[in-house]
């Protein structure tokens, strides 16, 4: 319904406009707002990311605060719905080129800087490292790129690690399973052997007894 998004982007423009006002509180409920939107609409991720991505204007670059909640907000949206149009709406090229308009590479604020790597991260994992940092090269300077690329190379063996870790887990407890379900079947099967072996032992006896009574029984004469 076009009315309907015509009303969810002016409802998202004016909250992403709120996230450079002076007062914590309106920042935490604007950006709380779009969360919530973007949990419960797709098209309100697009649009987040849209209007998230948009030039800042000089005043506001300069602020930290206002490019810190664009950016937790693109790195929620990009680690929650992915990459590309249809899912946050974000692409590599666009994020790229809004944190190097907005210099966060090396931003003098430790949070901006450390939420433009973590994006970088991020999108590393999605589009691969090699094809992130052959991006990279042509906008950080080496000091910073060598940083961004040692970053990205933990993360990602960290990740290889846990990934192995919780593949070695489930073997194990698939092991675990099958042994554990063979040591009952054996069992099974020795009790079903005990009873049919109880079975047989007193069918023996009963045909002993009967053989004895015919025994005790005194022929007339």
């Amino acid at each position: 319904d076009e009315d309907a998004s015509y009303v969810l982007e002016s409802i998202v423009t004016s909250l992403v406009v709120r996230l450079n006002h002076e007062q914590y509180k309106i920042r935490e409920a604007a950006k709380n707002s779009l969360k919530y939107i973007s949990d419960s609409s797709d098209v309100g991720s697009i649009l987040i990311s849209k209007n998230c991505l948009k030039s800042m204007p000089p005043n506001l670059v300069v602020a930290w605060r206002p490019i810190c909640y664009r950016l937790q907000l693109l790195l929620s949206l990009l680690t929650e719905k992915g990459l590309g149009l249809e899912n946050s709406g974000i692409t590599t090229d666009k994020m790229l080129k809004f944190m190097k308009d907005s210099k966060t590479y090396t931003y003098s604020n430790s949070e901006v800087r450390e939420c433009s790597k973590q994006i970088c991260i991020a999108l590393a994992k999605i589009v691969g490292s090699d094809v992130l940092l052959s991006q990279l090269e042509g906008i950080l300077k080496k000091t910073t790129y060598n940083d961004y690329k040692i970053a990205i190379a933990k993360e990602i063996e960290a990740d290889a690690v846990a990934e192995a870790e919780v593949k070695a887990q489930s073997a194990k407890e698939t092991k675990e399973m099958k042994d554990s379900n063979t040591v009952i079947s054996t069992k099974d099967k020795e009790n079903k052997e005990d009873v049919v072996q109880d079975a047989n032992s007193k069918g023996d006896g009963n045909t002993g007894n009967t053989g004895n009574t015919d025994n005790d029984v005194t022929t007339p004469t």
